[in-house]
This record gives structure tokens, C-alpha cells and sequence, in this order.
């Protein structure tokens, strides 16, 4: 190919995508939970299969919010001690998730549990500053831009020498 430049930005395009597609496997699909008995696991289906985490060993938890045309939406990304990994966006699924860590921070043989900012204003632990809820739906639009940049600019670099 005379100038393989031409690529680059395709090539970016399908990265970008790419990663924002890895990123949406851990999602929890459709309304059907599993909660045992006790409450302390919690099944749901993702594009994987179905994944079952354990309420009483979190380990940490996230938030990524997605803003499009539709208006934002709003994953809470729960990781046990096991390193399994569920994201969930109902409100019934983030309420059994803050239930849980009320619980294990009253449990004294609990790990310390770590929960981000924009997961706390989620829960309801700690609301977010109006400002920052709002750089944060446009930060998460912006990471993709930039992947998709810096492999295009990365290939056109690499396709100059």
C-alpha cells in the first residue's frame, strides 16, 4: 500500500469501539437476580453468561457513566475479593449493592470496601458536586475520542518512517 496512513483513522474507529464493547461485557442483562437466601450472592446474566458475586467479600466498587443522545446513563461496577465483576444499572440491583455495604461496614471481620467518588454519589452516600457530575458524563464520552485518536495518530507515526 503506498501510504498506509489511510488506515488509521478506521483503524482507530474500530478500537475505540472495541474497547467500549470489552467494556460493556461485565454489564447485567435483563431483570432476572439471583439472590440466595441470605443475601450474600448475587447472580445475574451478562453478555458473558451468568456471573454470581459475592455481597459479603466486595472488594471495590466503581461507577461509569455514559452520556449519548438519549440523556446519561449510569453503571455500578461491583468487583468481589474473588475478582468477579458485574455491572449494574437498575435501581433495585444499586440498592441491594448498598444494602450490602451498609452491612459489611458494620460487620468488624469485613475488608475495607473501595468505593469511588462518582460511585458514592450513586449510592447515595455522598452526593456529587453539580459540576463534577457533569465533567464526568463528558469525560466518559472523551475517553473514546481519544482512544480513537491516539491509535489513528499512533499508526500514522508509525507509517511515516
Amino acid at each position: 500500500m503506498a501510504d498506509p496512513a489511510v488506515l488509521a483513522f478506521p483503524v482507530g474507529l474500530v478500537v475505540g469501539l472495541g474497547v467500549d464493547v470489552m467494556r460493556g461485557v461485565a454489564n447485567a442483562r435483563g431483570s432476572r437476580r439471583s439472590l440466595t437466601a441470605h443475601s450474600r450472592y448475587l447472580t445475574a446474566s451478562t453478555w458473558t453468561g451468568l456471573r454470581t458475586i459475592d455481597l459479603r467479600g466486595l472488594k471495590r466498587v466503581r461507577a461509569r457513566r455514559i452520556g449519548g443522545r438519549l440523556g446519561k446513563i449510569t453503571y455500578l461496577i461491583v468487583t468481589d475479593t474473588a475478582g468477579v465483576c458485574i455491572a449494574f444499572r437498575a435501581q433495585q440491583d444499586i440498592r441491594t449493592i448498598r444494602r450490602a455495604l451498609d452491612a459489611g461496614m458494620r460487620d468488624q471481620d469485613a475488608g475495607l470496601v473501595k468505593v469511588s467518588r462518582l460511585a458514592r454519589g450513586v449510592l447515595g452516600i455522598k452526593p456529587l458536586p453539580g459540576w463534577m457530575s457533569a465533567s464526568w458524563s463528558l469525560a466518559s464520552i472523551e475517553l473514546t475520542v481519544l482512544i480513537m485518536l491516539g491509535c489513528a495518530f499512533t499508526i500514522i507515526a508509525l507509517a511515516g518512517k
